[in-house]
């Protein structure tokens, strides 16, 4: 078992790249609202760990992740409406939601890359990133040390570009 490896067995079910990634696109919340439009980031490090534990993805979008999908702030009570008024929801892990009424949207747990809802769509935007985040952690599966790891991401520029443009702040 290599060093990633054992560092995502001991600790949790989740991912470190997934959770750092939307770290650095966590929005500040605001004090009126418990959630935000999420970014693509944010959905394509939940996708992430979902593929790592052997999820599947439903059917695939040629075109960009839309702004059904939000990004729940704090915790909160998740209704995910119906037909056009649909939300889709990504929780980040530490914030704990009640599932209310569910419609057609789904909602997204990042604490352990399950979802509740019906599909796991895979979109054009979110693809790229998705790319972006594997052929990074390929390259750092037998990394040792801070300056391996980050000397790797450096001569990988394509997909460093994507991870720094998709986590820029909002």
């Amino acid at each position: 078992m290599n060093r990633l490896s054992e560092l995502v067995m001991r600790d949790r079910p989740t991912h470190p790249v997934a959770d750092r990634l939307v770290e650095l696109s966590r929005p500040t919340p605001s004090e009126t609202s418990w959630h935000v439009q999420a970014k693509p980031i944010e959905y394509a490090a939940w996708l992430y760990g979902h593929l790592r534990e052997g999820g599947m993805i439903s059917h695939f979008y040629h075109y960009p992740m839309n702004e059904s999908f939000q990004l729940v702030t704090r915790d909160a009570v998740l209704h995910s409406g119906w037909g056009s008024a649909k939300l889709d929801f990504i929780v980040p892990s530490g914030i704990n939601v009640t599932i209310g009424q569910m419609g057609h949207g789904n909602i997204y747990f990042l604490q352990d890359f399950r979802h509740r809802g019906s599909y796991v769509p895979l979109y054009e935007d979110v693809a790229r990133i998705l790319l972006a985040m594997f052929k990074a952690d390929s390259r750092l599966l037998d990394c040792t040390n801070l300056s391996d790891t980050l000397q790797r991401l450096q001569d990988d520029d394509q997909s460093l570009r994507i991870l720094q443009a998709a986590t820029s702040v909002r």
